[in-house]
């Protein structure tokens, strides 16, 4: 399979229907994503947004695109060539670039009602998963249902009544606020220190047998690995510097804290981690693609911190509910609650700068910063956006045309540089 990346967003002024191109002896100029249905029926901003869903494949002649009856995940728009539809019966047909056959997905319908093969030389195409495309047909459908507001319950409170019990509780001092592990708050106090060596942090981890191993195992995973193993916290230190030793200290100590008190709990709170870290990773993600000087590691820490105020609902339900079905709503509560909660947690953690702005102004969908290239609260907007879309969780998520964020982070210059899901998959891979 060939691989390459979107890079033409809008190559034309009219995205109602796919246009020939004019023939010449250099490449083809292919059709942006915004050319074919359901895509063309969105704003621009939308439009944007979707591409950084797409990967542009190529397959040669006799290439098996799918069969029928599969119930397959990836939906392919024929940018060019040909491929061959048969049906149950034996039926063929053709369909070919730059005709109305192709301006929809090849065979969108599942289970598959055809079996299909190239029938070009080679044939090219958008290969978007079949579950965005799906939510993208519903929302030009039913555009009023991407504003639609509702009330999260827990048991039989709501969402509303709960924070306010949680923050009553806090100021009653019956729910302790969550502590940041000793190591994470000395080794940061060294990171901030600048007479503190290398040396010095490796020392104050190295009390840690725990983090300890697991800052030398991180510093020997594809992400960080050098051209010989490390085998001190030392050289690891060394190796990762005074930020990410910093940054990936406190992301381990902070998986520590979701243990839950009960065993059942258990799911609930790994599943908030889960959250947490994939969060995490899609805020790195964007942040290396972005044209924007963003710090993925920075951007990293804002992912993780962003939603742990949730560890604050948790202990609270541990304390008052023990309805199995109210646990699983607990992760309903929308961006900006959570937020709330968070900055509650780390008030005393003396975080980055960034990272308490973003608990401050990134749960807010209309948040617009005075940067043109946006902050990382537009990041992490943005981020959400991208998850909660790749995650089919739109249910209260605005139009995208009235996200600020996501028009500045995820612009047609961010769209050309990759697919954000396979940048995104390959790095939560690499980090588990």
């Amino acid at each position: 399979m060939v691989k390459n990346f979107l890079n033409k967003l809008f190559s034309s002024e009219d995205a109602s229907k796919p246009e020939k191109q004019p023939k010449s002896k250099g490449p083809r100029l292919l059709p942006p994503l915004s050319n074919f249905q359901p895509f063309s029926e969105l704003p621009k901003g939308s439009q944007i947004l979707m591409a950084s869903f797409a990967e542009q494949v190529a397959f040669r002649f006799g290439h098996p695109l799918f069969k029928q009856g599969m119930d397959d995940d990836v939906d392919y728009f024929l940018l060019d060539g040909a491929i061959t539809l048969k049906a149950q019966d034996g039926n063929n047909s053709e369909v070919k670039s730059d005709t109305a056959k192709a301006s929809t997905a090849i065979g969108f319908l599942r289970p598959r009602q055809f079996s299909g093969t190239v029938c070009s030389f080679e044939a090219a195409f958008y290969a978007v998963p079949h579950h965005i495309v799906e939510m993208v047909y519903e929302q030009t459908r039913e555009a009023a249902s991407a504003h639609s507001d509702f009330e999260v319950t827990i048991g039989e409170m709501p969402e509303k009544t709960v924070l306010e019990k949680v923050k009553a509780e806090i100021s009653q001092g019956d729910l302790l606020l969550t502590s940041l592990p000793e190591v994470a708050m000395k080794v940061k106090q060294a990171c901030n220190d600048e007479e503190a060596s290398l040396d010095d942090i490796a020392d104050i981890i190295s009390r840690d047998a725990s983090m300890t191993i697991k800052l030398i195992q991180s510093s020997n995973s594809p992400i960080y690995r050098g051209a010989v193993d490390v085998k001190t916290i030392t050289d690891a230190v060394c190796r990762l510097g005074k930020q990410v030793t910093q940054h990936l200290v406190f992301y381990f100590a902070t998986k520590e804290l979701f243990h839950p008190p009960v065993k059942s709990l258990d799911t609930a709170f790994r599943r908030a981690w889960n959250d947490s870290l994939r969060r995490a990773i899609m805020a790195r993600t964007v942040a290396k693609l972005s044209n924007a000087d963003f710090n993925p590691d920075t951007a990293f820490l804002c992912g993780l911190f962003f939603r742990i105020g949730d560890l604050l609902i948790l202990q609270y339900v541990a304390k008052n509910i023990t309805d199995a079905q109210a646990l699983e709503k607990i992760q309903q509560i929308n961006e900006e609650k959570s937020a709330t909660n968070s900055r509650l947690v780390v008030s005393k953690w003396n975080l980055p700068e960034e990272v308490m702005d973003v608990l401050k102004d990134g749960g807010r969908w209309a948040y617009e910063s005075d940067t043109e290239q946006g902050n990382y609260s537009d990041l992490i907007i943005a981020s959400n956006v991208l998850l909660r879309v790749m995650n089919k969780n739109i249910k209260g998520l605005p139009s995208i045309e009235d996200v600020p964020a996501v028009k500045k982070i995820i612009n047609k210059e961010f769209a050309a540089n990759s697919s954000v899901m396979l940048e995104y998959r390959k790095a939560l891979k690499e980090f588990k």
